[in-house]
């Protein structure tokens, strides 16, 4: 059967992030199969625009919806259950777009026929985590337009721009240690996203200026698709997507499962050090194959074939089987995240044990840019027992500055937390970003731990806690 009347829902639609684009995308995909979309979502704005020039109708009240719906596609989990309990005889389907975010969370309740993850990260949220039957699961990864993205020309031998693809990015988390590694390269770097303020309404008209993106999931997919080389970045670092390795991120959507690495300068240049213009094409000409909407959509249509078999159950008035369900879920989480923060607390170290951690090894591995530099060193626990930035008294990696004559111009500097943990007994390097004085001069830097509410690990009486280093800024 062709033409079913879907009402997808969705948060909202005022922002170009990646559940948004992706219910663009669907809309669009589906109407051009002779289904019949209809989009609620309570926050219109950017995107809906976009949809309702090309023909598909937005609503912001359910009561507006033009038709009684065959198929509820939920994407999120409010407005999931609204658009159910408005229309009882609709059947539904849920997509989880993300692990963690908890309007991600299924809705448990007979009213959904089928649920769909867009990659194995949330296949297990789904089957582990909420234990819903594997027969009741579906993966459609997610899609890129590959008539919007078109593939550029070969990428040059050479990179010559870098692009940070990301709404995420700012001054405040990683975009300074990806401007650090770009630098040492002499590789120019723009900045694409909302958080710097330079949203793309066409970034398919951008990406192929630029010939290294530092990207996540829908952004990293779409680069791809337009023939970029692939660095996965976001709070955590992942690879470069080489052709060895694409099938295997793919199924965790290019996203959080694959980054391990914390962003510093030194390990990004690693994977800058990767770049093949040949093997970047190699995961375009894969990505454009095997991503590409026009494959994807259709899973979703039928899918609406097989959940249009399935009875509806027994209509209630009030959904009370889906509240027991989902507050007796809640009891287990909240459970399960007491004893979580219990499970490695980082109590006050003793002066003694503080004594046994030693810092060595500092040094500049990146120099001064948009007023920071970056210092890498080692530090070493003695202890018996575990080091990490946890509460309720987390330690950090921190820093002091001093001027020419000895004077403190900056005691409170930033802090660097210990990821990885340090095991008792264990050595780790670690990268520090550290916020230049203001004033041009020479100064001294002094690396050291601090434990919050406890010490400065450069204060105890005998410590090999500290490394100094002299700094021209200038």
């Amino acid at each position: 059967m062709a033409g079913y009347r879907v009402l997808i829902t969705n948060d909202k639609l005022n922002t170009r992030f990646g559940a948004e684009t992706a219910t663009r995308d669907l809309a669009f995909g589906l109407a051009a199969l002779g289904e019949i979309p209809v989009i609620y979502t309570p926050e219109p704005g950017y995107v809906s625009e976009e949809l309702e020039k090309g023909g598909i109708p937005v609503i912001n009240d359910l009561r507006a919806v033009p038709f009684q719906p065959h198929i509820i596609h939920g994407n999120q989990h409010p407005e999931t259950v609204q658009a159910l309990m408005a229309f009882p005889k609709a059947r539904g389907i849920f997509v989880c777009h993300a692990r963690l975010a908890w309007p991600a969370t299924p809705p448990l309740t007979d009213r959904i026929q089928h649920y769909v993850a867009v990659d194995h990260n949330c296949l297990e949220r789904l089957t582990v985590d909420y234990a819903i039957p594997t027969e009741k699961v579906s993966v459609i990864f997610n899609s890129v337009d590959t008539a919007r993205f078109r593939q550029r020309p070969p990428l040059p031998e050479r990179p010559r721009r870098a692009l940070v693809f990301s709404n995420y990015a700012t001054d405040e988390n990683f975009l300074p240690a990806i401007r650090a590694a770009c630098r040492q390269i002499d590789l120019p770097l723009d900045v694409i996203g909302s958080g710097v303020g330079k949203l793309a309404a066409r970034p398919e008209d951008m990406l192929p200026d630029y010939d290294v993106v530092f990207a996540k999931a829908r952004c990293a997919i779409e680069a791809m698709a337009v023939g970029c080389a692939v660095i996965l970045c976001d709070e955590r670092l992942g690879p470069m997507v080489t052709a060895g390795e694409v099938i295997e991120l793919r199924k965790w959507n290019f996203g959080m499962r694959v980054l391990q690495s914390p962003v510093t300068p030194h390990p990004i240049v690693a994977e800058l050090a990767r770049y093949n213009p040949a093997d970047a094409r190699r995961v375009s000409d894969y990505i454009r194959e095997h991503s590409a909407a026009t494959r994807l959509i259709p899973e979703y249509s039928s899918l609406y074939d097989k959940v249009m078999t399935i009875p509806l159950p027994p209509a209630e008035p009030y959904p009370v089987e889906y509240y027991r369900r989902m507050i007796q879920k809640m009891m287990v989480f909240e459970s399960q995240f007491y004893w979580m923060q219990r499970s490695f607390p980082m109590e006050p170290l003793t002066a003694s044990e503080s004594a046994q951690i030693s810092l060595t090894n500092a040094k500049i591995s990146a120099s001064l840019l948009d007023g920071y530099i970056w210092v890498r060193c080692e530090v070493s626990n003695g202890t018996a027992q575990r080091l990490g930035s946890y509460h309720p008294a987390p330690t950090h990696l921190s820093y002091h500055w001093f001027d020419a004559d000895g004077n403190v111009t900056t005691f409170e500097g930033l802090r660097t937390p210990l990821i990885p943990p340090l095991h008792p007994g264990a050595s780790q390097t670690y990268e520090l970003k550290v916020a230049a004085p203001p004033a041009p001069g020479d100064y001294r830097l002094r690396i050291t731990l601090v434990q919050e509410s406890v010490r400065w690990f450069d204060e105890l009486p005998q410590t090999n806690s500290f490394c100094d280093l002299s700094v021209s800024v200038h």
